[in-house]
Formats: C-alpha cells, structure tokens, sequence
C-alpha cells in the first residue's frame, strides 16, 4: 500500500470533518464523509446517524480525539483515532478508508477497540 503526503492528508481531513459534524449533530455532512458503498447501505443521512448513536458513542461524542498513523489493515488504508470517551475510556478508533469513482477519500467502515491498560 503506497500513500502519497497528500493521500495521508485527505484522509485525516474527511475523518476530522466527520468527527467534528457529529458533534455538531449534522447529519448531512457526516452522512456525506461516508462512502458511496455506506451511503446505500443506510439510504439516509437520519438512519445513518441512529447507527451511529447506537452503536458507535465513543465516535459520536467523545471528549477528547488524537489522531494517530494511518496502517493497512488487510491492505485497506485505515486512520487510528484514539479517543477518550466520556466515561474516561481509552477506545482505538480505525477508520477504513477508500479511494471513491472521483477519486476522493471516503469512510467505508469502523472498527472501535477498548485500549486495555498494561
């Protein structure tokens, strides 16, 4: 997996946006950081968001996100985030990124880990 700078870059700014839209809760702007793939899945900006609510609150409102390096996972460019949550967990964040038709960076998944303490 090569990634350019500026790959590097437009995968941080499309995770940032999305992370920053649901704390605002604009559903539009998260809903579009999605990949086309996620976007049919849902169908709609609101169903995507009662995902997300549901299933993924330490994205959706976490108190504090540090960006870490982008890693292949399975050869699919994936962004770490690690974020602390609002109860004080730690929780990885890995951001499954791809390339879109226009050749724009998009989410095509999620994946959220517990960071155990050692």
């Amino acid at each position: 997996m090569y990634l350019t700078q500026q790959d590097l870059a437009e995968i941080r700014q499309i995770v940032a946006c999305q992370l920053s839209a649901l704390q605002r809760d604009d559903y539009v702007t998260a809903f579009a950081c999605a990949s086309l793939f996620i976007q049919e899945q849902f169908g709609t900006p609101q169903k995507f968001m009662e995902m997300v609510q549901s299933a993924y609150q330490p994205v959706y409102r976490p108190r504090s996100v540090v960006f870490e390096e982008v890693i292949a996972l399975e050869n699919i460019p994936t962004q770490q985030v690690l974020i602390l949550t609002e109860n004080d967990q730690l929780v990885r964040a890995y951001y499954l990124m791809h390339r879109q038709a226009d050749a724009n960076w998009k989410i095509n998944g999620c994946l959220l880990a517990e960071v155990t303490k050692s």
